[in-house]
């Protein structure tokens, strides 16, 4: 005997059947897919800022987070700015705050803050410059030829690990520098010899 719940289909039925499937599956994946919280936007306070100064970023997430929040993993692109592998969204929430931080740098760098969330992806930029001379100041500004004087150098933050050059040149012979001054690790200044002849 035959079972009466098994029979073949086929013809137009089986196209039919086909289509009701498809359509069912497509269905299901954007209920799926649609339905998942994605990363938005991330927002940085500032879009450059000194090596060794902290900047805020905000993430903000396509829906609001459920009872146990939702965590977006964090990265960045650069040594030189540095976050936390994730932050939490709490519950309720669509953003969160985290902070950035960087180190001081011998040149500008860039780097890109990165957002995820399941497959979704968002990323801002950061700028982190390097110091600038702030100022030259020479004491005592004026003395007998012969004599020695002290220089010194400032700049705009501290100087990377490996400290910072800066080249130093003299417009008059009677007075003369040195090629450079170095600005040692975490230091902002840096002093030097000025030599004058009689």
């Amino acid at each position: 005997m035959r079972n009466p719940f098994f029979y073949l289909v086929s013809g137009s039925a089986a196209k039919s059947l086909t289509r009701l499937i498809l359509t069912a599956f497509i269905f299901v994946c954007l209920t799926a897919f649609g339905s998942a919280q994605t990363v938005s936007t991330v927002h940085l306070s500032v879009a450059s800022v000194v090596g060794g100064t902290s900047v805020t970023g905000t993430v903000t997430i396509s829906k609001k987070a459920g009872a146990t929040g939702t965590v977006v993993l964090l990265s960045s692109s650069s040594v030189a700015a540095t976050v936390g592998s994730s932050v939490t969204v709490a519950s309720g929430a669509t953003s969160a705050s985290f902070t950035v931080g960087t180190t001081p740098v011998a040149s500008n760098a860039t780097a890109a803050i990165k957002a995820k969330l399941g497959l979704s992806l968002a990323s801002a930029t950061l700028a982190v410059k390097a110091p600038t001379l702030s100022s030259l100041v020479i004491s005592p500004t004026s003395v007998t030829g012969g004599a020695n004087f002290v220089g010194t150098v400032k700049i705009s933050s501290v100087a990377p690990t490996a400290g910072i050059t800066v080249k130093l040149l003299s417009n008059q012979t009677a007075a003369t520098v040195p090629a450079t001054v170095k600005v040692a690790s975490g230091s902002t200044s840096a002093t030097f010899s000025v030599k004058t002849t009689s």
